[in-house]
């Protein structure tokens, strides 16, 4: 049982109380306004139980409570005369409104505040919001005034420089910031704000910054603050503890950097303390600290206190990850609260601080000759210092807008503070050269009208013709909205001297390229390292000629440009700057290192000697080796339990290189599975085996191989035993399910065959014998051999579901059979008796749900592309989300998925009864059921009513035949009314599809229509082999002679074996179509597969069991999918994804009307090019691709059932 950290019993979050959030009261400067704090100490209760509402998190609350009308009558009551409780009760006000994000109230109360009093605090809390809200200009007035009335306001300085910066006004931002520091060296603001603002400078020297960090360090980080003896062990092997101190634990560009360290951690050999200083927690802050052993809330906590808690931790390595940045803890690492401190990531130079021992950095972004600008050591990470996690939003990219613009489109999304006249003399340069082409800028204070003109003016100075036309602003959007404004962008252009870091990264995952200019310091240097680690440094320029030119040739070569833009985002997926586990080891390597030389100069030998094996370390049972295709455990048939007493092994314990073989495969580490059963050294390990090893070796062996992917080598292990063990069926059965899963279907039917020959009577090996018939169209024999596995077994569950999954292959399927069928296992296999009565479930309405999904398919799995949008958009305040996984072989999407749920739980080792009782034990309130009866299903918990409202959803598009089972989630295009007969439970029909798709991050370019080239039509059906039969193939054939010379794309699994494709092309023979006619192909990889779309212009549905994913994916690639629709679910789904999409059209309601369609489409190739260019675009802006709206809907449904 695995659980997400997060719910570990021994975390522990230290809760702060905050401080005041508006300037000391000496700002107000007004002889009749006494202290803020003492007001405070008798400020009305209905503002502090706001306050208290919002310290909590109640945002909702809050604003419920901050209403226009309530407000004013308690101002009424305040009389005229009293100056005091009028001023600040509205200031209070204004904050509370600014808290609950309601800035435009918050400056109408601010401005009834200056009617009282004219106050510089006043002013600089207006300021701030406008700054807050891009409007810079709106905040330079507010801030100046605010000076006018307090001209030592050394904050407001620090304010107004900030704004400054944004406008291209940085000689008087930084004469600003100098200022302060002179009237009080002390100050916390000064030096952190003027250090960071030389970095956006093009003219400052590297060694200038580093000066000026030096002076910074010596008069508020004095080396004399420093602890100087540490009691950390000084044992060079043991497990360390690190602590990452930021105020940045938030939505915030260095997120998407962390967090995939925190997910790659080893947490055998690493223990992690988080520290965070957030000012406005938000949901991320609440995952991140679920992803720390320990984490810490710092906020309002001084930094010696801080330091004292974190030496208390006895923190091993501390990492600060904000350097000069916003809100940053440096003076914490002052005291040198840990015996090793470095910095990484969040800024891009040295903190100054001689406490700081160490910067992770890579050879690129620093190159050797920088060490002399750093304080810290530079520790150079070998596979770059970056990890990008592009997070939830990952839209599809859309055809290069030059293709259909027909001019070239540059832009540009770093912050305005990153915008130069040097830079905008070379984009000027740029745009001049490239007739006809245009910019878009996109920052936040994009929207502010002067800061526009002020960017016109600029660029009409550097000489560019008509900016007005030629130049497009955006201000603040949404992510998605963000990610979406980069398809309309043919080539990114980074800034200079301070580069792009996500904004590089964002327009990479788009497929636009990014030409940078490289400097000497890191922060002109970043660009090339990204660009580097994607094998693109190409794109970077050493001159400002240069760039200009790399830019200017790229924007003349649409053909390249297209290429580019198809293959970035594989190019991004494969590159190190995406591989979290490289990285995170890369640095955990460079932590060893840092305490095995700390160690070594404490006067400590270091000794390679391997750590101590966790004492607690128990290999998990190697179940289901050998399951047939109805997943049930052959451990039964198998030589390790079949023959482990007649071999003499009764007493024979596994070799440990065998049991830390199956742990790694149990846990997903397949690399390190496959170096222990390499071939050379199974065969070593072998050689001196007993017979009886022998076979017990190879037999586990070959099981490990098969759940990491390497089917040859199992196959040829299995041959092996079977020289020793001729009479084995568990072995046939095995080498019949590597056969069909490498596509060999004859020969597994031909193995299956063998093992019903030694076994007549054996019902599992006939059940799995009729899966394979079914595949290969032998309906009529494989139905008989399902039945004859359910009377053979009766109490088998699994037996049960194969039959019923099955009967919805059938081309001439009964519903009503299926539903009895289903009713009847359900009486008498799961009967209702099994059903725990009473749960203890607090029964508040309003309150927030314990929701939890249980799948066996939390992996590489069709149906996560369904699961995983839901996860990313659900309301972690409404629901808290529980996965119950039950996966036979975890993966990276097992992995993913695990961390998106607020606790997991592997239930892979568990009987029902058990899963049932950890699913009780966790209160869950409402249990979904992602499988039915599909493979390795995990229905049969759900028997015994762990949770009182328990549901099914996704995986299977029929009645579960459960009383237990409450609600089936769907909609009323799959499951129209009357629908309800069919089934058990009750329908809860979401209201815009039950379905929403996330295509994950492989998405190749959409293609030109391939009839243009080709000249003909190619229809084409990716569905598997099982969905096709012998009505599909004559609707199929009806097309193909009513469209000449018009071609058929077929690919299953199946479509590798020579016998098999032999056979369906006889089918087609028989129906007057020619083999010529007729491509068949077989398993591909994923990027494949979606290219293989490419050659197709109209996909063909299957019937009576639609395609789901298929179409999904046809429809991504810009394929038209013409679906026939029936009377059940299985039926309909077509209809319904097509209708989410706005392509209802292409349903038919008949065989003839599904040929009529087909045909028409395929006579107007225009039509069909239109649709192809369109598809995409319409698919993502739909309610199937639209996770947040699918969240709230089905989250509105688990509330009404609740």
């Amino acid at each position: 049982m695995v659980k997400k950290r997060k719910k570990s019993k021994r975390r522990k979050i230290v809760k702060r109380i905050p401080p005041v959030r508006i300037p000391p009261v000496k700002t107000f400067k007004q002889d009749d306004i006494h202290s803020y704090d003492e007001w405070k100490a008798n400020m009305p209760r209905w503002l502090e139980k706001i306050q208290d509402l919002i310290e909590r998190g109640d945002i909702e609350q809050a604003r419920k409570l901050l209403v226009d009308e309530e407000i004013q009558k308690k101002l009424a009551k305040i009389g005229d005369d009293d100056t005091e409780n009028r001023f600040f009760v509205r200031c209070e006000v204004a904050m509370l409104l600014d808290s609950t994000n309601q800035a435009e109230r918050a400056l109408h109360y601010y401005s009834e505040t200056l009617k009282i009093v004219d106050c510089a605090g006043v002013y600089n809390k207006m300021g701030l919001l406008y700054a807050n809200c891009g409007q810079c200009t709106q905040a330079i007035e507010h801030f100046q005034k605010a000076e006018q009335l307090e001209p030592d306001g050394i904050y407001i300085w620090t304010n107004l420089a900030r704004c400054f910066m944004k406008t291209g006004r940085s000689r008087e931002a930084l004469a600003l910031l100098r200022k302060a520091i002179s009237v009080n060296p002390q100050y916390r603001e000064g030096y952190p704000n003027l250090l960071y603002s030389l970095n956006y400078l093009s003219d400052v020297q590297s060694s200038e910054i580093f000066e000026e960090s030096k002076k910074w360090a010596q008069t508020q980080a004095p080396a004399n603050l420093a602890f100087t003896n540490h009691d950390n062990s000084l044992d060079p092997h043991r497990k360390l503890r690190i602590g990452y101190i930021s105020p940045d634990f938030k939505k915030h560009s260095v997120m998407y950097y962390f967090e995939s360290l925190l997910n790659g951690h080893d947490r055998n050999k690493f223990e992690l303390y988080g520290y965070g200083d957030v000012e406005s927690p938000d949901t991320v802050t609440e995952r991140l600290a679920g992803k720390f052993d320990i984490y810490r809330d710092i906020k309002g906590v001084g930094d010696k206190d801080a330091a004292e808690l974190i030496r208390s931790d006895s923190i091993d390595i501390l990492v600060d990850l904000a350097g000069h940045t916003g809100r940053n803890r440096l003076p914490v690492l002052a005291y040198k609260p840990a015996p090793i401190q470095a910095t990484y990531l969040g800024y891009p130079n040295t903190t100054g601080m001689d406490q700081v021992d160490y910067k992770l950095t890579d050879a690129v972004a620093d190159t050797a000759d920088q060490q002399q600008y750093y304080t810290e050591k530079l520790v150079f990470l070998p596979n770059g210092f970056l990890c990008y996690d592009p997070g939830r939003a990952q839209l599809p990219i859309m055809p290069l807008p030059m293709t259909h613009n027909k001019y070239v489109t540059f832009g540009c999304f770093n912050n305005v503070s990153k915008l130069n006249p040097p830079m905008v003399k070379v984009w000027a340069d740029i745009l001049n050269a490239v007739p006809d082409s245009k910019l878009i800028l996109k920052f936040h204070e994009g929207e502010d009208l002067q800061v526009r003109e002020y960017y016109r003016n600029l660029f009409a100075e550097q000489g560019l013709e008509n900016p007005r036309e030629r130049i497009t602003f955006f201000g603040w959007l949404t992510n998605s909205e963000h990610l979406e404004l980069y398809n309309k962008i043919d080539i990114a252009l980074d800034t200079y001297p301070y580069n792009g870091t996500t904004t590089t990264c964002e327009a990479v995952l788009m497929g636009v390229p990014v030409i940078t200019l490289v400097g000497s310091r890191h922060a002109s240097r970043v660009g090339l390292d990204i660009l580097t680690r994607i094998e693109l440094p190409s794109f970077a320029a050493q001159s400002p000629e240069e760039y200009v030119k790399k830019a200017v040739a790229l924007a003349v070569e649409p053909d390249s440009l297209i290429q580019i833009r198809a293959t970035m985002r594989q190019r991004l997926a494969a590159s190190p700057l995406c591989d979290y586990k490289l990285i995170t080891s890369d640095i955990e390597n460079a932590y060893r290192k840092m305490w095995r030389d700390y160690c070594c100069s404490k006067g400590i030998e270091i000794t390679e000697v391997s750590p101590p094996e966790d004492a607690d370390y128990k290999p998990r049972r190697y179940s289901d080796h050998a399951v047939i295709n109805i997943d049930v455990s052959y451990d039964e048939l198998s030589p390790a339990n079949r023959n482990k007493d007649i071999l003499g092994l009764e007493n024979w314990e596994q070799p440990d290189w065998l049991k830390e073989a199956e742990r790694c495969v149990s846990e997903g580490e397949h690399e390190e599975a496959a170096k222990l059963l390499d071939a050379e050294l199974l065969e070593a390990h072998i050689a001196t085996a007993s017979r009886a090893e022998k076979v017990f070796i190879r037999y586990v062996a070959a099981g490990l191989l098969c759940r990491i992917k390497n089917p040859q080598r199992a196959e040829v292990l299995y041959k092996k035993i079977l020289e020793t063990l001729p009479n084995n069926i568990a072995l046939y059965n095995e080498l019949a399910s590597l056969s069909r899963n490498m596509g060999r279907v004859n020969e597994a039917v031909q193995y299956l065959e063998t093992a019903l020959e030694i076994a007549p009577d054996e019902p599992k090996i006939a059940g799995n014998l009729g899966v394979y018939l079914l595949q290969l169209g032998q309906t009529e024999k494989a139905m008989a051999l399902l039945q004859k596995t359910v009377e053979g077994m009766p109490e088998n569950n699994y037996a049960h579901s194969n039959l019923l999954l099955s009967m919805h292959y059938l081309p001439d399927v009964d519903r009503k059979d299926i539903f009895e069928k289903s009713r009847r296992w359900g009486q008498s296999n799961v009967p209702l008796s099994l059903a725990k009565t009473q749960h203890n479930n607090t029964l508040d309405p309003h309150r927030r749900l314990r929701i939890g999904y249980i799948s066996p398919d939390f992996r590489r799995h069709s149906v996560a592309y369904f699961i995983e949008p839901l996860l990313d958009g659900h309301n972690r305040e409404a629901v808290e989300v529980y996965g119950y996984g039950s996966i036979a072989t975890p993966d990276k999407t097992t992995a993913r998925l695990r961390e998106k749920f607020d606790t997991y739980h592997d239930i892979k080792t568990l009987t029902d009864e058990e899963a049932a009782d950890l699913v009780e034990s966790d209160e869950i309130d409402i249990l979904v059921d992602l499988a039915g009866h599909t493979g390795f299903t995990r229905l049969f918990v759900l028997a015994y009513k762990p949770a009182p409202i328990q549901a099914t959803w996704l995986g299977y598009p029929d009645t579960t035949g459960m009383s237990q089972v409450d609600y089936r989630i769907t909609d009323s295009i799959a499951d129209p009314p009357g629908s309800e007969k069919f089934y058990t439970e009750q329908l809860y029909n979401l209201p815009d599809g039950f379905l929403c798709y996330g295509p994950g991050e492989i998405m190749p370019s959409v293609a030109p229509l391939s009839a243009i080239e080709k000249g003909y039509i190619t229809f084409g059906a990716f569905n598997e082999s099982i969905k096709i039969n012998s009505v599909i193939i004559k609707l199929w054939s009806r097309i193909l002679k009513a469209t000449p010379d018009s071609k058929l794309l077929l690919k299953f699994k199946a479509g590798r074996d020579d016998e098999f494709r032999e056979v369906c092309l006889r089918q087609f023979e028989k129906e007057g179509i020619s083999g010529e006619r007729i491509t068949i192909c077989g398993w591909v990889s994923l990027p494949e597969h979606l290219n293989l779309y490419n050659q197709v212009d109209i996909s063909l549905d299957t019937y009576p069991y639609n395609g789901t994913t298929t179409t999904c994916q046809s429809l991504l690639m810009g394929v038209p999918v013409i679906s026939l629709v029936g009377e059940a679910h299985m039926s309909r789904v077509g209809l319904s994804i097509l209708t989410r999409v706005g392509l209802e059209f292409f349903a038919a309601s008949t065989p003839d009307e599904y040929v009529s369609k087909a045909t028409a489409l395929a006579a107007n190739p225009a039509a069909l090019a239109k649709i192809r260019a369109q598809v995409r675009a319409r698919m993502a802006v739909s309610p199937l691709c639209n996770r947040d709206l699918f969240a709230k809907n089905i989250e509105k449904a688990y509330r009404r059932m609740w």
